[in-house]
């Protein structure tokens, strides 16, 4: 595959101007293509909460579970941005919930909490992310 296509590619999922993955792209590895920082693009639509393009990839067989460079899973990306439907697309899909995430759901709320305290943060959301971690955990005893 061209790698100039590939790298513009990951730029549109990456800023979010891409409407759907190339349909030229049918093979797995081509799915878990990385470039250089070892980003895929799941791990990127991922963090970038696109939805339809999360569900794209995986439907053409993505790795759900594929770590990329900083040791970050697709699961982790989403959750640690607060996209829950993005969270409960991959679990439904079979990722892991990892200690890891439950760890970075925490700290986030950890840090809202204090932000709510000093009178600079909503406590609206951090009830949410609590509920969060709270599905966090009861989806993770599942597994």
């Amino acid at each position: 595959m061209n790698i100039k296509y590939r790298n513009e590619q990951m730029d549109m999922i990456r800023f979010g101007s891409f409407p759907s993955v190339n349909p030229a792209i049918k093979t797995k590895s081509d799915q878990n293509f990385t470039e250089i920082h070892e980003e895929s693009e799941l791990c990127i639509a991922c963090a970038r909460g696109n939805y339809n393009t999360v569900k794209e990839l995986i439907d053409r067989g993505a790795d759900i579970n594929k770590k990329d460079s900083a040791n970050l899973s697709p699961i982790m990306r989403a959750a640690s941005n607060g996209h829950r439907d993005i969270v409960e697309l991959l679990v439904s899909q079979g990722a892991k919930i990892s200690y890891d995430v439950l760890c970075s759901v925490k700290t986030k709320i950890n840090l809202l909490e204090e932000n709510a305290k000093t009178g600079n943060g909503d406590p609206y959301a951090v009830a949410l992310w609590k509920n969060f971690l709270e599905y966090l955990i009861q989806e993770g005893k599942k597994q």
